[in-house]
Parts: structure tokens; sequence; C-alpha cells
């Protein structure tokens, strides 16, 4: 991915019910994304942060992160440190189904899925080996495969990596209240992108933003770009953009009254803003996600 690229958000589109890339070697990373499956990352080799939704991570070798559909999420890797990581893409109904003989897995899974999380990234540690082992396996299994055992072994794959998770979970079901209660301290970025979520559809205004993080606009701005490799506007873009295509594929809205919702009241400037991310025009985003392209 290269950073001249003139998009901000990149649409990943789940073409089939599973996918694997294992060991990829990257560059840092500068889109935002999005896709309609359920996503697990380990990174082997890095550092940097990540941002999901209204939350900033700081991650290395070792995390493994689990990002729900539709979630938008960012990885920005420090630069100097080689970035090696493994994903997993798949369509979470897919999964669920064959999880119907594990029920307790099952309902874990199915929290993972739909449920606000107390935790999102998770330190693997001494299990980072296990983790790495199970998709490299399953890469191979996959790749020696006919097609009509690749999503067996997809599927076994997905249920190792969420074993794992579950053992490293920071709650099981009868503690979800209680960890849902216990305060998390945020820093700035994270007060600004929780501000952001909140606010995202209305004009954005640097000078408020700032005054309810009781700092300035500078130093805000400053502080942002270097934790997330993002600017404001960037990622105020980004999650509009994200918000508009999912009102696009999911509501028979018009343009403009998806433009407004967004928080862009220049309705032909949110065309051109979407095109020049997207790669096309609002209605033809529309068209290929209801012809299913």
């Amino acid at each position: 991915m290269k950073k001249e690229h003139a998009g901000l958000i990149e649409p990943i589109e789940l073409k089939e019910r599973f996918f694997l890339h294992y060991g990829v070697r990257h560059p840092e990373y500068y889109y935002f994304h999005a896709h309609q499956g359920m996503e697990l990352l380990l990174i082997h080799q890095g550092q940097g942060q990540i941002v999901i939704g209204d939350k900033l991570e700081h991650v290395g070798s070792g995390s493994l992160m689990l990002f729900q559909p539709y979630q938008l999420h960012r990885i920005h890797m420090s630069a100097g440190f080689s970035y090696e990581r493994s994903v997993l893409l798949f369509d979470p109904s897919t999964l669920d189904a064959k999880l119907e003989s594990f029920p307790a897995l099952q309902r874990f899974f199915r929290m993972l899925w739909r449920s606000e999380l107390p935790a999102q990234h998770y330190s693997l540690g001494e299990l980072e080996r296990e983790a790495k082992l199970a998709l490299m396996h399953g890469d191979q299994a996959i790749q020696a495969a006919v097609a009509d055992r690749r999503l067996e072994e997809m599927t076994l794959t997905a249920i190792s990596l969420l074993q794992l998770i579950r053992r490293v979970f920071p709650a099981d079901a009868s503690d979800m209240d209680y960890f849902s209660q216990i305060p998390r301290t945020m820093g700035y970025t994270e007060k600004a992108i929780q501000w952001i979520e909140a606010h995202f559809t209305e004009e954005f205004q640097l000078a408020r933003l700032a005054e309810e993080l009781y700092v300035s606009p500078s130093h805000v701005s400053r502080l942002f770009h270097q934790e997330t490799g993002a600017t404001l506007t960037e990622f105020i873009t980004a999650r509009r953009l994200r918000e508009a295509c999912l009102l696009l594929a999911a509501t028979k809205l018009s343009v403009r009254e998806i433009s407004l919702r967004v928080g862009l009241t220049n309705v032909p400037y949110f065309g051109k803003l979407f095109r020049r991310n997207l790669g096309m025009t609002p209605l033809q985003y529309r068209n290929s996600r209801s012809s299913g392209e």
C-alpha cells in the first residue's frame, strides 16, 4: 500500500466466506478500512498503534486483534520496525453455523460478533507461538486442499484462534457486567476519537474539540497525528465516508440526505470526496452493493 494513494478508506469486500493471508510483510499501513466480515489479525513483528472505533491501542509482536463487521480501524506501525502479520477474514454467519455442535464456544463467539466488548486487543504472551502455528498450519492445509476442503480447513483455523481468544479474554460471561463498569483511563487522542464518534455528523470545529479536552488546538492536532499517523481531518473524513457507505448499502436515502446525515452540507463536495476516496460515485457504490459485486 502506498501512502500517495488518493483514498483514505479501503473498503474490503469479502468475496469468499473465508480468506487467510499468512506472514505478510508490510511497510507502514496508511488506510482506514472496514469490511462486512470479522477479522482476526496477529502481529508477528513490529510495533505501533491501532485505532479501533473510538479506542487507541498500542500493539506489538504477539498482539492479536479482533475487528467486528463494519468496524472502522487503522494500523499505524512505527517506522524503523519490520511489520509482519497474518490476517484471517471470514463471514461470521458461516462460522456460527459450524459451531452448532459446540454451544459454549458458539455463545462466546456470538458475544465477540455482536456485543460491546471489554477488549479487542489481546496480548498473547507465551501463546503467540501457538497462534502462529495454527495460522501456519492452516495456511498450508488450505493451500493443499481441494476446493471442497478449503472451507473446512478455514473453519478449523478460525476455531483454533477463537479458543485462544477465550483463554486470554479478560472476562467470562458471568463477569461481563463487572468489567463494563470499570472506567478506562484515556489519553487525549482516545478522547478526541471518542468525541469525533459522538460528533462526526456535525460541522467539525477544532476549537470546540480542544476546548472540551482542555488543551490547545495545535496540541491536540499534533498529538493525534503523532499517535495515529493521520490528521484529525483525515480521520473525520474516513469516519464520514464509512457511515455513508453503510447508509448507501442499507437504506434508500438519497445521496443528498446521506451527505447531510454524515455532516457534509455541501452535497457536490460530498460526491467528489466519495469518488476520490472510493473510486466511484455514491450511486455507483449503491448499485455495486445491490448487485452483489
